[in-house]
């Protein structure tokens, strides 16, 4: 059956069911929420059920598997729990539960070159067949050099590559914190703040901030600027009194510290934190 065949007996309305993952959105500002189940009553699809979920896997199990039984229903839609912190567990939940997984041209070509794209698309590749194993491969390959955290300078001679296992990303406490759950980096703004700790992989997951917020970041940039506004304090991993954080935590009167190592990864998210920025120490409370 060709393409047009397809769609021209594809079914015009389906019923879905919406399940947003967060621990923090609510009804009344889940935006990404709201947007789905607008879209689809713009193509003339029925939302049937829609539900906003915390980042559990034995609950997010239990939604889906409860759904998939209700015969009415065609779509499961989810959004929200595929970052990369430990919290995000919607991808390594709800991929056990699937029969066959898609993935789309988009992320299939972020792990090929172009000039391996140019070979596939106008017939040329010698190993076509060996594609998707290819992009399984430097799938498997990025998250493992994802987890590595290399010095801020280093030297290496030509041809060399840094150790995976000797730069792999570390956890608990770091020489210089002075324990008890303190973490110690350079003082980049004074001030004192006690809050909710947020921890963002990138500026993509600031949906995630609430106001009074005490964002726990790698580093930030000029698109990191409109988070400003909301949070309260700043611990980042990277950088010095002259980095782009620690500028703007000045300018907006944030008590910040910077240059606190692996503080992504040693603070838990939601902690209740204690941020001294006078003293460059961040205390973790629970």
């Amino acid at each position: 059956m060709g393409y047009h065949e397809h769609k021209d007996r594809a079914q015009r309305s389906v019923n879905c069911a919406v399940v947003i993952i967060s621990d923090s959105r609510t009804e009344q500002d889940d935006e990404s929420g709201k947007l789905i189940k607008q879209r689809l009553a713009d193509n003339g699809h029925r939302v049937v059920s829609y539900c906003i979920l915390k980042n559990d896997s034995a609950v997010i199990r239990a939604k889906i598997e409860e759904l998939v039984k209700q015969a009415e229903l065609q779509v499961i839609i989810t959004s929200g729990g595929t970052g990369a912190s430990h919290r995000d567990v919607t991808v390594d939940t709800i991929e056990p539960m699937l029969e066959k997984q898609l993935d789309g041209f988009g992320e299939l070509f972020r792990y090929l070159t172009y000039q391996e794209i140019d070979e596939l698309a106008s017939s040329r590749a010698m190993f076509s067949s060996s594609t998707h194993d290819l992009v399984d491969l430097r799938r498997r390959e990025h998250a493992r050099l994802g987890a590595m955290e290399p010095p801020d300078s280093f030297v290496m001679e030509e041809g060399t590559y840094l150790d995976e296992n000797v730069y792999r990303r570390e956890t608990g406490s770091t020489a210089g914190d002075s324990g008890e759950g303190i973490l110690e980096g350079t003082p980049a703004c004074g001030g004192k703040i006690q809050g909710r700790a947020t921890v963002l992989r990138d500026v993509s997951e600031a949906d995630q901030l609430n106001a009074g917020d005490i964002l726990i970041t790698t580093q930030t940039d000029p698109g990191w600027g409109h988070v400003f506004f909301l949070i309260k304090g700043l611990i980042i991993e990277r950088g010095g009194m002259l980095s782009h954080g620690a500028i703007l935590a000045r300018e907006f009167g944030i008590p910040a510290i910077v240059g606190v190592h692996n503080a992504t990864g040693r603070i838990p998210q939601h902690a209740t934190v204690f941020l001294d920025g006078e003293r460059g120490q961040a205390h973790v409370l629970e």
